[in-house]
């Protein structure tokens, strides 16, 4: 939820009443955008002109207007954290006077309290750039963004799903394994060892951090043993996954029946028949004559004997065709089952190791937290408060300077102030959109050639 108002400016200036710089400014950006939306749409040319003018001087006063709002917070009492609230952030972050003067965005509302994506990124708008900036000046604590998610928790999230994606992992080889017998169950967990205590050493090595680089002899040796036991274990893992699956597949192939032995014709000269042994001439003895077969009877018990047929190449009944098919459906189904446990294993893999990734990289930009924070109470130890505002304003206007330079290489207005009607980008969005570019510059996380 959040306290959305339409009129911003109008907010601000209630807000701080007394204190004078900071009103007589705001009533000045109010008069520039009632002079905005009269000239707004003016079809001739002195029209258009002044309205241009009009328009530089309310960006040139957004400058000055955000700067007193601060600094009236600071002479408040330096605080523990700086806070702005929603007509300050609607003014500051999106550059929104009122939906009367500036154009009016519906979407400002929605994203007003969004939350950022939790990934390797910290994500922040101008107002959490300026609490960031304060709280090293004035060597106060500082939580993060707003929306966002600390870093200790970030990493304690992250350090949560990977120990569930390693029991995933070892889970489903164990049942892959009690299927197809390829690996003794020893060697299995040998393998998913070294797959575990090597992932972290094998990650940092592949980004050169700085533990690495600094490592001493022993250590060094000891990270190279792991990180070849890791490389090792993977290797047999890939082995493992490809030697299954040519398993079940060729269990899923059809068994070739043999074709059935061609009769051959018999070359001899056909026995003789008994017409032809038969002697006319010759006393017939009737003892040796077969009485004729008789059909048999039925017995007092109602038992009718039947006759014995020997099964031939008759068709299958329709009981015996469809158990058949049933089993190898099953057998189908039991396949696709196996097929998709290798294909999830492998996931897993990759997912620890993305994982991995993540929580170094949170943890080293922890640690560098940390640094930037003593090297700030170094430089501005003893210091009095003109000097530190003095400071923050400076970080505020080289803020305004990056982003001048970066409005003028897209070509487009410099001006920070609201004119568009287009939805802007979520920080949800944004996080999809650099976890989509990360994994194409890889190297982009080694060492320190960028500084995200």
């Amino acid at each position: 939820m959040n306290d959305y108002v339409d009129n911003a400016i109008a907010a601000i200036i209630e807000k701080w009443k007394g204190k004078e710089p900071v009103v007589s400014l705001a009533k000045q950006m109010e008069v520039l955008g009632k002079n905005m939306s009269h000239l707004r749409g003016a079809g001739d040319t002195e029209s258009r002109k002044k309205a241009r003018l009009v328009w530089q001087k309310a960006a040139n006063q957004y400058w000055e207007l955000l700067w007193a709002i601060v600094e009236a917070k600071i002479d408040a009492g330096p605080p523990e954290m700086l806070e702005f609230d929603s007509a300050e952030r609607l003014f500051m972050d999106y550059g929104q006077l009122s939906s009367a003067y500036t154009t009016e965005n519906p979407a400002f509302e929605e994203q007003l309290g969004d939350p950022t994506a939790v990934d390797m990124y910290q994500y922040t708008r101008l107002t959490d750039y300026i609490c960031e900036s304060y709280a090293l000046t004035f060597g106060k604590p500082y939580s993060g963004p707003s929306g966002g998610v600390p870093l200790d928790e970030k990493l304690k999230r992250f350090e949560n799903e990977l120990k569930m994606a390693k029991t995933r992992r070892r889970m489903a080889l164990n049942m892959l394994i009690s299927k197809v017998e390829v690996i003794e169950k020893e060697e299995l967990e040998e393998t998913l060892q070294h797959l575990e205590e090597g992932l972290s050493d094998a990650i940092e090595t592949d980004m050169r951090t700085k533990r690495i680089r600094e490592a001493g002899n022993e250590e060094r040796a000891a990270i190279g043993d792991r990180c070849k036991r890791y490389e090792t274990a993977e290797r047999t893992l890939w082995y493992l996954m490809d030697n299954i699956e040519k398993k079940l597949s060729k269990a899923d192939e059809p068994k070739k029946v043999a074709p059935a032995p061609e009769k051959k014709e018999s070359t001899d000269a056909p026995p003789p028949r008994e017409e032809e042994l038969f002697d006319p001439f010759v006393e017939i003895d009737h003892f040796r004559i077969a009485p004729p077969a008789r059909e048999p009877e039925e017995t007092e018990s109602g038992y009718h004997p039947e006759k014995i047929e020997i099964p031939g190449d008759e068709p299958e009944s329709e009981a015996t065709a469809e158990t058949t098919s049933d089993d190898s459906a099953a057998s189908a189904e039991e396949l696709d089952q196996s097929l998709k446990i290798v294909q999830n294993i492998l996931s897993l893999h990759d997912r620890t190791k993305f994982l991995a990734g993540l929580i170094v990289h949170v943890t080293n930009e922890s640690v560098r937290w940390q640094k930037r924070m003593e090297m700030s109470r170094n430089k501005h130890k003893g210091q009095g408060l003109p000097a530190l505002k003095m400071e923050l304003r400076d970080g505020v206007n080289r803020k305004k300077e990056f982003m001048t330079l970066a409005a003028r290489t897209a070509r487009i207005d410099t001006s920070p102030l609201c004119q568009n009607k287009n939805k802007p980008i979520s920080m949800a969005r944004a996080g999809e959109i650099m976890m989509d570019l990360t994994p194409l510059d890889p190297d982009m996380l080694r060492a320190s050639r960028i500084r995200m």
